[in-house]
């Protein structure tokens, strides 16, 4: 009686290591097939996320190029331009004698056709000059605004600013000693020498050398010289001077 006991316990007890074995396979199997089941999973999200299209930064689409179906390449043209935060700059040339005295910072106002005038800030400046048109470029961030991509516009940038006297530049006459204008005192003309300053196509500014409220001869020349006398006749808002 006891040895057919313990027969059938050690068949049972083989039983129960035989199905321990099998379970542990059955468990290798399946973490083999979860294994593989995840990396289907990732492959699928990899797939997915290729066919998103995500912008680097919140902005305006200004030019698209992608087709549905066609195949994106990093070789190709890009499918989409976007206009960064909507923020749009004007790329001017700037003659080489004037770009020396651009800065960064500086304002500007940029006017193009048919839009009103906007204001802006040098935002860049380029440390290249054109070999063959010797004009150097300067990016300018625009402040708002209606412009559109790829319009032309000019722009002034205001290089300094001051407050003084100024006089018409065909005033001015430059000599080996330096700069004079000819002013008229008693009906006599006379040679002053001036210190001049900041320059626009029109005026000059006058630092040194004239007061405010001296008469000046708008279009000084050779054809009157010092010591000569003229007339001034008042015509309108202009002074008219006849030689007597």
């Amino acid at each position: 009686m006891a040895e057919s006991l313990y027969d059938q316990r050690e068949a049972a007890a083989k039983t129960a290591e035989a199905q321990l074995l099998a379970a542990r396979d059955g468990l290798r199997v399946a973490q083999a097939e979860k294994a593989q089941i995840e990396a289907q999973r990732r492959e699928l999200s990899w797939r997915k996320a290729n066919t998103e299209v995500r912008a680097p930064a919140d902005g305006i689409v200004s030019r698209r190029t992608a087709r549905v179906g066609a195949l994106a390449s990093a070789i190709a043209e890009p499918m989409f331009r976007i206009i960064e935060n909507g923020e749009v700059e004007l790329e001017a040339e700037v003659p080489e004698a004037q770009l020396a005295q651009v800065r960064i910072g500086q304002p500007a106002e940029v006017t193009a056709a048919g839009s009103p005038r906007v204001s802006g800030r040098v935002r860049l400046i380029s440390p290249e000059v054109d070999k063959a048109t010797r004009l150097g470029r300067v990016r300018v961030a625009l402040e708002g605004g209606n412009l559109r991509i790829g319009a032309f516009a000019r722009g002034t940038i205001v290089t300094a600013t001051g407050r003084g006297l100024a006089v018409p530049a065909s005033a001015v006459l430059f000599a080996d000693d330096g700069a004079y204008v000819q002013t008229v005192r008693n009906g006599t003309v006379a040679a002053r020498p001036v210190k001049t300053g900041l320059r626009s196509a029109e005026l000059i500014e006058v630092r040194e050398g004239l007061a405010e409220g001296e008469l000046v001869i708008a279009k000084a020349g050779t054809f009157l010289r010092d010591g000569d006398a003229v007339r001034p006749v008042l015509n309108r808002d202009k002074v008219v001077i006849d030689a007597r």
